[in-house]
């Protein structure tokens, strides 16, 4: 009874919860290219339940690694049939479509469970080489340091760093002379977009070449606003915060699947498999909350920092570079449900009505959002005029 309950568990708060976004997300879409990557990512929700209940109620014994390379031979097939089945790509040789499927598997499915087995194995297998908070502050530190190591020497290796000089100083002049730098890829296409980082005094504001080359100064100065918003807000701390309480969370889970009282509840031998089972399912749970909880604290800093740049004297700046910013770059095509708990940036239509109402605009950002970019982007045919020869146009003159 209690292995049925928890497998409903998981089927209603992680199987459904995603089945059902994925399914707004498809009902909105303009192509049916963009319908079928959903209603894949649906499928293989489908597939992976499958093989939980061939686990869970298939075979009434504990399983050996026969049949556990059996049920994961299936789950990569059904995996491969789905790819297959909602493919876009149905032009071109055989032998680039299937090397194409081989890399996609590999990339999307077999390394990240690779990955993920291997990372529990070495913190998690068997008794806890260390106590659960001192395994949290070490995952804390290394998460630091690979953030450390991203902004000193990756990044720099991979992007031009210069600083942002204005032409021409701004009026009104921007509080607190943030330092900005603009961020030129030796090898990436750079979308258009900002970024605040730092700690500890330490800040700064990057910008990106295709955001200079679409904005004007006033338009940019507005983003450069909005960016200082998010440090007046404290959101990088609230961010760091919330990063130690995801990694509270998965210590917790692992905490409770490692031991063996979930294993003897649910009636499983206290063996590696099932252990590595029951994590990733208790996590899974538990991310299903943490994700929207996330993405609606997102949502609350991207306004708080609107709000800020308003206050500052810049919000028709920025409204005017939200809108084209709209016009330039198009934000994936989501359901206004699945956009408010799945997806980390408030729709533009919504923060320019917001900066609207905030910095008292005169003109209507939000209408004009809602009229010249939301339609869907299918471009019309259009009308040529009649070709006339010279006796009929003698005729109608």
């Amino acid at each position: 009874m209690a292995r049925l309950l928890f497998f409903l568990l998981y089927m209603v708060g992680v199987v459904l919860f995603r089945v059902f976004f994925h399914y707004l997300n498809a009902t909105v879409q303009n192509t049916h290219k963009d319908q079928r990557v959903y209603q894949a990512a649906q499928s293989q929700q489908w597939i992976n339940l499958a093989a939980l209940f061939v686990v869970f109620f298939g075979v009434d014994r504990p399983l050996v690694l026969q049949d556990i390379l059996i049920i994961l031979l299936g789950w990569s097939m059904a995996t491969w049939v789905v790819m297959i089945r909602f493919d876009s790509i149905l032009d071109g040789r055989f032998i680039d479509r299937f090397f194409y499927y081989v890399r996609t598997f590999m990339l999307k499915r077999a390394i990240p469970l690779m990955l993920v087995t291997l990372f529990t194995y070495l913190f998690f297998a068997g008794e806890p080489w260390l106590p659960y908070p001192v395994m949290g502050v070490l995952i804390l530190i290394i998460i630091g340091l690979g953030y450390t190591i991203l902004f000193t020497l990756v990044v720099p290796r991979l992007f031009d760093k210069k600083a942002y000089v204005r032409p021409f100083a701004p009026k009104p002049p921007i509080p607190e002379n943030p330092t900005v730098f603009v961020l030129k890829s030796r090898r990436l296409r750079l979308p258009i977009n900002a970024l605040y980082t730092g700690f500890f005094g330490r800040h700064s504001i990057w910008v990106s070449p295709a955001l200079l080359a679409t904005l004007s100064h006033h338009q940019i100065d507005g983003i450069i606003a909005h960016e200082i918003g998010h440090r007046r807000g404290k959101h990088l701390i609230v961010r760091l915060v919330f990063l130690v309480f995801t990694i509270a969370i998965l210590l917790g889970c692992a905490a409770l699947a490692f031991s063996s009282s979930l294993s003897h509840q649910l009636g499983f031998p206290n063996t590696f498999f099932y252990q590595l089972m029951l994590f990733l399912m208790v996590y899974q749970l538990a991310e299903t909350f943490i994700e929207s909880l996330f993405f609606r604290l997102s949502h609350k800093q991207e306004f708080a920092a609107d709000w800020h740049a308003a206050q500052m004297g810049r919000g028709a700046a920025l409204a005017q570079a939200l809108f084209v910013i709209a016009h330039h770059q198009a934000e994936p095509l989501l359901h206004p449900l699945s956009r408010r708990w799945q997806f980390s940036h408030p729709d533009h239509s919504e923060r320019l009505e917001a900066l609207r109402h905030v910095a008292n605009l005169e003109a209507d950002y939000g209408f004009v959002f809602e009229c010249y970019v939301k339609p869907k982007r299918r471009q019309a045919t259009p009308i040529k005029p009649p070709v006339l020869t010279p006796s009929e146009g003698e005729n109608r003159s």
